[in-house]
């Protein structure tokens, strides 16, 4: 790795997001922030999908709302392949709020729903710029819509648009040697430990994240403390060896007061440079065995 990763540009890249307002699955902001994240990821050469669907939330009889998915490839023909996954959406409601009239409020998202994509965008830019010989993996970006469309916590449910990715794989997700779902990455001082459903279905990968977090100077740990449902179940489901990144400890969490200035530059250069070393190594490993 020749470069560190510029955790002040995903910070500037948060406020870009945030300059949209709350993004939650079919409003207009969010059709802004896929326009936003297709230009970049188009501006540096890789092939963009995007993947639509369709769900009712289970809150809100008969509406039908719908989601995308925008997968964005580097060398889209290497069969072997790495994905990195976030979710774009933002909560529509501040579920975590005190009073009823802020509950019922969207939340911004600045760390939940931004901190994953700005540091993908990074990432993006480093492949795209050969700061890394990938070859010969593969990479697939992608960001999940629907992740959290929850009007009503009891009724609704989560992570769609990467249940609706995984269930389209088929086949194909035999292509993917690993997985790494990024989500909530923001905060100074977060202590990273795998989730239970990472340690159990995805040891080595959970191990190996840790590694390159403790490399990259920051608080990572291998004790499992919480068990959390996020994008990464059913990429597991699907059989793709994935490990979630996460700070489940936030107290911003949902609430309103997830804004840009609760996001630090220096924690998000530690969880991008720890990506990168976590890449290396995967490289290193798919250099010396093709397939999984």
């Amino acid at each position: 790795m020749t470069e560190s990763f510029d955790g002040k540009r995903v910070r500037a890249d948060i406020d870009r997001l945030c300059e949209f307002g709350p993004r939650p699955t079919g409003s207009l902001a969010l059709n802004a922030t896929r326009e936003f994240i297709t230009e970049r990821l188009s501006s540096l050469g890789l092939t963009i999908v995007q993947q639509r669907f369709t769900f009712s939330p289970n809150s809100r009889p008969g509406q039908v709302v719908e989601g995308v998915n925008i997968i964005a490839s580097f060398w889209p023909e290497a069969d072997s392949r790495i994905l990195f996954g976030t979710h774009y959406d933002t909560r529509p409601i501040a579920d975590r709020e005190t009073t009823p009239a802020a509950r019922a409020q969207p939340i911004l998202g600045a760390n939940d729903g931004g901190s994953g994509v700005a540091v993908l965008l990074e990432l993006a830019r480093f492949l795209t710029k050969d700061k890394l010989n990938a070859e010969p993996l593969g990479f697939d970006f992608v960001f999940f819509d629907a992740e959290e469309y929850v009007f009503d916590p009891d009724e609704d449910d989560l992570i769609i648009g990467s249940a609706h990715f995984a269930a389209s794989l088929g086949s194909k997700a035999e292509n993917y040697l690993r997985a790494v779902v990024v989500d909530i990455v923001a905060r100074e001082g977060a202590v990273y430990t795998p989730d239970s459903f990472t340690w159990e279905l995805a040891t080595h990968e959970a191990i190996g994240l840790c590694e390159a977090g403790k490399r990259a100077g920051g608080n990572f740990e291998t004790d499992v403390l919480f068990q959390v449902v996020d994008d990464h179940l059913p990429l597991l489901d699907a059989g793709i060896p994935t490990a979630l990144l996460i700070d489940v400890n936030d107290p911003r969490w949902h609430t309103l007061e997830d804004k840009p200035e609760y996001c630090s530059a220096n924690a998000l250069h530690m969880v991008g440079n720890a990506l990168l070393y976590w890449m290396s190594r995967n490289r290193d490993s798919a250099n010396d065995q093709q397939v999984r």
